[in-house]
């Protein structure tokens, strides 16, 4: 018995099954971003070989090694983002060492000082593994929200 298909916000089902999600098409921006990224990266390396000359094992190693940086960086970017809006949706953001951190921060390091913080977070996030979970978790997303 084929169930009808139906809408509600934003999300379409048939049935009981999830058909469309926002959440998946979000998903599938970000995995198509990832890649661009990564690859806009290691053609800088590339450039950069061509620019200079260097030995031929470090001139096979850097495009991929380069081209892995540009990917996690991203992830690691996307990664911090979600954490701080999750933060920003709880109310969490209104307590006392967020407001010390965040005061510190700007005090201290002028208005460089939050992007820049959340510039290393998310590339050592990135780089030490959080990128591949991240990319895990959209590439769920992307899979079960366009069924």
């Amino acid at each position: 018995m084929d169930s009808e298909r139906f809408s509600m916000f934003g999300v379409a089902f048939q049935g009981s099954q999830l058909i469309q999600s926002p959440a998946g098409d979000n998903a599938k921006v970000h995995l198509r971003r990832s890649w661009i990224a990564a690859g806009a990266v290691a053609l800088l390396a590339l450039i950069g070989i061509w620019c200079w000359p260097l030995p031929a094992a470090a001139a096979v190693l850097l495009p991929g090694f380069a081209f892995y940086v540009g990917w996690a960086c991203y992830w690691g970017f996307v990664g911090v983002a979600d954490f701080l809006t999750d933060l920003a949706a709880r109310d969490a953001n209104r307590g006392f060492a967020w407001h010390a951190g965040i005061h510190l921060l700007v005090e201290r390091m002028s208005v460089y000082g939050p992007p820049l913080a959340f510039a290393t977070v998310g590339i050592a996030y990135g780089i030490l593994g959080g990128g591949i979970r991240e990319f895990l978790k959209y590439r769920r997303l992307a899979a079960e929200g366009s069924r």
